[in-house]
């Protein structure tokens, strides 16, 4: 690679080079008719093309985001989880859908040959500009099912999101501390936040390194936009961390940070704002936003995004959130990618790191959600000069306490719950809806504000009521008790109108419901006219009563039950008055 003789001449000067030299494997992925084509653009395996679609349907994407997101947290779970499930089929879809053929060879012949060389990575680069409807799929994810692991989860693999633009980035001379400017954005009339608490929570995750002097802490006093310019114009900041909320504008199709105003109200800042405050800020490398939506795009313009945004304005690195984040995970991610920036690491293996650290307090699904923008070619944001002394001298970490009982009773507890929610997930998914209430219910009863139980609660005594009326319906059809089958199936309807076929069940309830008044309860006619009236209704009703297979069968059964000759012999019974 071309930087390798200058990483040894800044060596040879006392500069810090990362531990891992890597080469590209870029990957560029276009729209191709109704599919999309895989280009590998460079790589040491060679090049190669291919086309593909998408093996999966957007609402099975869907819904396996969806299952993945029901708990975001970091307690321990079960191997085989539902959560980690729904990522492997994922990823394996979205690796076997690109990485085949011509890309697939390329692919292992790069990691072939890295492998014969020690301390070389493979940096996957992946290149959206021409598909970016596909910016929103979660490729942190790729799994390869013939070794079974996640690319992104190791520094010889990182997964980046390149964005090739003019402008050369070059990594910046840097000594000690890392200097980060904190944006803790709450203003009044959203989900608030704790600020101190925030503020606190951070400190916690950083005190090694800022006790080791190799990162220092500068918080705006106000989220604004004038606080942010005031403090850049005065200050010299190598990092900024924002934690608050993020949103996409659908009408401007393009992302957005809360901000406050001076009254302390939200503030909506798009990137175009963002992007002037800082583009003149020449020292920023690093933007790292703790918000929802931070990393998603727009499906028509590669740049509307806030992170591809930002990278736009001059930063060389962003990294954002696709998917909502524990507090814990993303304290976790801070402090090991900034522990990883002030060893010299580049920031495609410093995010793989801090990947590792999340999934090694048994967090099986969080890893994936930090998502790298760069524009830099080679990932290095600084070179650190080694001989300048710190600022301050490390302290000796105080020795933790020893746990009180009433901690380890805590912990005995925390340990119940999750068992408690992690049964209590399995049964929601097989819609086994009474053990899943019971053991919602057992978590409000131990702890009212744990998770979101106390919400799933309600969420689950719904299902069960709605499927209880459903199958009530449904078995007073089958039994032709029409009038009960209409109570149970419009009680339903007017609760949830979508749920399954209630909606046509209860047509079929209200039509049968209302039979002529010479019909009997076996069926058979009464009056002298009974035959032109069986007749006639017998059209009309066979004409409208096709709507499902249940209806027909009903139908049928009951038009063999009248032509029956024990049916036309209580009929003649009836009209002669015997």
């Amino acid at each position: 690679m071309p930087r390798f003789a200058h990483d040894d001449i800044m060596a040879a000067k006392g500069w810090a080079v990362s531990f891992l030299r890597y080469l590209d494997f870029e990957l560029k992925i276009a729209k191709s008719g109704d599919g999309y084509s895989a280009y590998v653009l460079r790589s040491p395996g060679g090049e190669a093309s291919r086309t593909f679609t998408l093996p999966l349907s957007n609402d099975r994407i869907e819904l396996l985001i969806t299952r993945m997101g029901q708990r975001r947290r970091f307690e321990a779970r079960r191997l085989r989880s539902p959560e980690m499930e729904a990522a492997r089929e994922l990823g394996a879809s979205l690796f076997k859908s690109v990485f085949d053929e011509g890309v697939r060879d390329c692919l292992r012949s790069s990691l072939e040959h890295i492998n014969e060389r020690p301390g070389t990575g493979l940096r996957i680069k992946l290149r959206l500009d021409d598909a970016p409807e596909l910016g929103d799929l979660p490729w942190e994810l790729l799994y390869d099912g013939t070794n079974e692991r996640f690319l992104a989860k190791s520094h010889h693999t990182p997964i980046v999101r390149y964005l090739e633009l003019s402008e050369c980035i070059r990594p910046l001379p840097l000594a000690l501390p890392l200097e980060i400017l904190v944006m803790i954005s709450a203003p009044d009339g959203v989900a608030t936040l704790d600020v101190e608490g925030e503020k606190a929570h951070l400190e916690q995750a950083l005190g090694s390194l800022r006790r080791a002097g190799k990162v220092r802490l500068t918080y705006l006093p106000q989220a604004t936009p004038r606080a942010l310019q005031r403090a850049l114009s005065i200050g010299t900041y190598h990092v900024i961390h924002y934690i608050g909320h993020g949103g996409f504008d659908k009408a401007t199709d393009e992302g957005v940070l809360v901000l406050e105003d001076e009254e302390g109200k939200p503030y909506i800042a798009d990137s175009q704002l963002l992007g002037t405050l800082i583009y003149d800020h020449r020292s920023l490398r690093l933007v790292v936003l703790n918000a929802c939506e931070g990393a998603r795009n727009s499906r028509s313009d590669p740049y509307a995004g806030m992170a591809t945004a930002l990278v736009k304005q001059s930063v060389p690195a962003v990294v954002a959130m696709q998917f909502e984040i524990t507090d814990r995970a993303a304290l976790t991610f801070a402090d090991e990618l900034y522990a990883c920036l002030a060893r010299g690491l580049p920031i495609d293996a410093a995010v793989s790191e801090a990947r590792k650290a999340i999934y090694s307090q048994r967090n099986e699904i969080e890893w994936g959600t930090p998502v790298l923008y760069t524009r830099s070619d080679d990932g290095a944001l600084f070179q650190l000069d080694l001989a300048a002394p710190l600022p301050e001298q490390p302290l000796q970490p105080e020795p933790e306490p020893e746990p009180q009982p009433q901690t380890r009773l805590e912990d005995n507890l925390d340990r119940q719950l999750d068992q408690l929610y992690d049964e209590a997930l399995n049964q929601y998914f097989l819609e086994r809806w009474s053990e899943a209430r019971r053991c919602f219910r057992d978590i409000v009863e131990l702890r009212a504000d744990y998770e979101n139980a106390a919400a799933m609660l309600q969420e689950v005594e719904q299902k069960a009521r709605l499927t209880e009326l459903y199958e009530q319906g449904v078995a007073h059809i089958q039994a032709e008790e029409w009038q009960k089958a209409h109570q149970a199936l419009a009680a339903l309807v007017a609760e949830q109108a979508d749920f399954r076929d209630a909606a046509t069940l209860l047509a079929t309830a209200r039509q049968s419901s209302v039979w002529p008044s010479c019909m009997g309860k076996r069926g058979g006619c009464t009056g002298a006219k009974n035959g032109r009236q069986w007749s006639r209704y017998s059209h009309k009703s066979k004409q409208s009563i096709r709507a499902t297979p249940m209806a027909k069968d009903c139908w049928n059964r009951r038009r063999k039950r009248l032509r029956r000759p024990d049916a036309r012999l209580s009929s003649k019974r009836a009209t002669s008055g015997r």
